[in-house]
This record gives C-alpha cells, sequence and structure tokens, in this order.
C-alpha cells in the first residue's frame, strides 16, 4: 500500500523547492546584472525623435498598430509628438514626449498596456 504521508510530503516539497530557486535566482540578478538583463529582459526603444524604429519593433514582434495603439491609451495623438518610446520588459510602453507637445509641466507620460 501506498503511504498518505508520502501523498503530500512531494507536493510541499515541490513547491518548497520551487520557493528557494525563486529566491536564489533573485539573489543572483541582484549580484550579476548580466544575468539579470537574460532573465528579465531590458527596454527596447521603438520610437526615437517622433520616428518609428522598425527594425527594433520587429526584434520584439510588435506591429505599428499595437504602438499607435499605447500611444492613444496615453492621449497622443501621433508618433511625431513622442521624443522617445520604450518596450519595458513587462510589455508596457513608457513614452516621453517633445516639450512642445506636452500640454503638463512634465514631459512623461507612461501606463500600463
Amino acid at each position: 500500500m501506498e503511504d498518505p504521508h508520502l501523498a503530500l510530503v512531494i507536493p510541499i516539497g515541490i513547491v518548497v523547492l520551487l520557493g528557494v530557486l525563486q529566491w536564489a535566482l533573485t539573489f543572483l540578478n541582484v549580484r550579476w546584472t548580466a544575468l539579470e538583463r537574460l532573465t528579465q529582459g531590458t527596454q527596447t526603444a521603438v520610437v526615437k525623435d517622433g520616428e518609428v524604429q522598425q527594425a527594433a519593433m520587429r526584434a520584439e514582434r510588435m506591429s505599428q498598430a499595437d504602438l499607435l495603439m499605447e500611444l492613444r491609451q496615453k492621449g497622443i495623438a501621433s508618433v511625431q509628438q513622442v521624443r522617445e518610446a520604450y518596450l519595458e520588459p513587462t510589455g508596457q510602453v513608457s513614452v516621453f514626449q517633445t516639450s512642445s507637445s506636452s500640454s503638463s509641466g512634465g514631459s512623461r507620460s507612461e501606463g500600463s498596456s
């Protein structure tokens, strides 16, 4: 017969192991930035000085329609109003508007996707 305690020990052991692995990876990411870039990713510039960076968007598999949707959600009507836009590792797009197109005092507009 199968031990009934073993039925609980194995799943609990797996959860503990996953927790330890998560802690270890976080610890190593803090120590070595190269590992952090590998496991977490880096931001990618998708707009520079009002011009869409097509090669970067292809590399990130982001369509022009996706970019325009993100800009509209941030209240930006045209790519020409954007000084810089970055696709973050989280999937969000960070947008820095040109100083002439920013109606408020700040030049940064961010939001989630």
